[in-house]
């Protein structure tokens, strides 16, 4: 039934009840002509006799029922042809449902796939304009990074033209033949250095406090800014690092930068200037490898004063400068544990025999160290042999004079100046620290402060 079309259906419906309603009167016509029959043929009326009801009932029952029977039966099957139908109907109807029920879950499922892509593709879009949005708030955060960078750069050297030296040059238009001169800027920083090396102060803090605290101090305030404002800044150290550094590739740029800037006066003056004191500036200095261009400083007697402490700043701070590599790599060797007297006795020694030499920077001052010192340690060492072999050489030499002489006092002569080399020879070939004393005198190294450092440094 339920393939047919609305149309037919209710047409088929109105079928059915007018073959119902057709049924119900043929039972009632069916019912009158068999009443009307029998009180027309049987007596018109109603018999008070109970046998003629039975008669009546017999009469009735055996005409009617077999024709309401038939009704009721075919009725009946017509009801359960319906009922067949109407299941057939509703199982279509019901598989139709599943039908839809499974399409309606395809489609369900296709919606839920579409959204998720929709959602994957939002949360992809969200996802860019976050990096879009974090790298538009890095970039101008770099933007006001450079800004106040460059404008301290800028700062800097306006304030090296603050730095004077004040110096007197011979004059023919002056009445005392001198004419008092004022050098600035860069020339001024050369000036004060090489003033410091040559008089009698002992370390640079005095020198600085008595004669450059007035004009270098603005400098050296606003370096420490510049390398502050580097380190500390978050935007930068979140970029992309090095391996095995605690700082990133934009900062070490920067600071590369700043540290182009330096003439090689400027960095020695920061050597000096962080030498004893400002722990943190001394630090950033040393973390970023401020010192690498000190190398090429050319004269060794420019870098005599730098290499007598630079043992005091860790090797980080000259980088991958060769020099100090190697310089760290051999003041290694020094023996801490050598005894201090033994040691400055056998300096002394050396010295009187002529295989090291000292100097003098502010006329006064005694420091290890000599022009025409050996650059390796093996050539100090032949160089001691070599003064031995001479010793002995002479020794054989005198006793083949004592031989042949017969004057008693040059005899005396003789044998006292062989005992003395003799003597000398024992002292050079019993001495047990000649290569540290040669790395003492070759970077011009205090041994006492020496210690002194290394003693701070596993306390600190």
């Amino acid at each position: 039934m339920n393939n047919l079309t609305p149309e037919y259906q209710d047409v088929y419906l109105k079928k059915i009840e007018k073959q119902i309603r057709w049924s119900i009167f043929i039972a009632i016509l069916l019912i009158a002509l068999v009443l009307i029959s029998y009180f027309l043929h049987f007596n018109g009326g109603f018999h008070k006799d109970q046998d003629k009801w039975g008669t009546f009932g017999d009469f009735v029952g055996g005409t009617l029922n077999p024709v309401l029977a038939a009704l009721a039966f075919y009725w009946l099957t017509s009801s359960i042809r319906l009922q067949i139908q109407e299941l057939r109907d509703t199982r279509g109807v019901l598989e139709e449902t599943a039908s839809h029920q499974r399409e309606i879950a395809t489609l369900e499922g296709k919606n839920v796939q579409t959204q998720q892509q929709i959602l994957e593709l939002q949360t992809a879009s969200l996802t860019k304009q976050l990096q879009t949005a974090e790298q538009q708030q890095q970039q101008i955060a770099i933007q006001n990074f450079e800004n106040i960078f460059f404008e301290l750069l800028k700062t800097k050297n306006d304030a090296i033209q603050d730095i004077s030296f004040h110096t007197k040059k011979s004059s023919l238009n002056s009445a005392t033949g001198f004419e008092f001169i004022k050098i600035s800027g860069k020339d001024a920083i050369s000036r004060h250095l090489r003033a410091f090396k040559e008089t009698d102060y002992g370390k640079w803090e005095d020198y600085y406090n008595n004669n450059l605290i007035n004009s270098f101090s603005s400098y050296f305030r606003i370096c420490y800014q510049i390398v502050r404002l580097i380190d500390d800044n978050t935007t930068l150290a979140s970029l992309e690092r090095f391996k095995n550094k605690d700082y990133s590739i934009k900062q070490k740029q920067y600071f590369d930068i700043f540290k182009a800037t330096l003439q090689q006066s400027e960095l020695e003056a920061l050597f000096y200037n962080c030498l004893y004191n400002y722990r943190t500036y001394k630090k950033i200095l040393e973390k970023y490898g401020i010192f690498e261009p000190l190398v090429n400083m050319g004269s060794e007697k420019s870098l005599r004063f730098i290499k007598e402490h630079a043992y005091m700043y860790d090797i980080s701070a000259f980088d991958r400068n060769k020099y100090f590599l190697k310089y760290f790599e051999e003041i290694r060797k020094i023996d801490l544990n050598l005894n201090s007297i033994n040691v400055y006795s056998s300096i002394s020694f050396l010295e009187k025999q002529g295989l090291i030499t000292v100097f003098y920077p502010d006329g006064v001052t005694k420091k290890l160290g000599g022009k025409e010192f050996p650059i390796e340690y093996s050539d100090f060492y032949n160089l001691v042999l070599m003064k031995i072999k001479l010793y002995k050489k002479t020794i054989s030499d005198y006793e083949l004079a004592l031989k042949v002489c017969e004057d008693i006092n040059e005899l005396k002569i003789i044998k006292r100046n062989v005992e003395d080399l003799n003597n000398q020879v024992k002292i050079l070939a019993e001495i047990d620290c000649l290569e540290s004393i040669f790395y003492l005198v070759k970077y011009s190294i205090d041994f006492n402060e020496y210690i002194g450092f290394n003693k701070d440094k596993l306390t600190s």
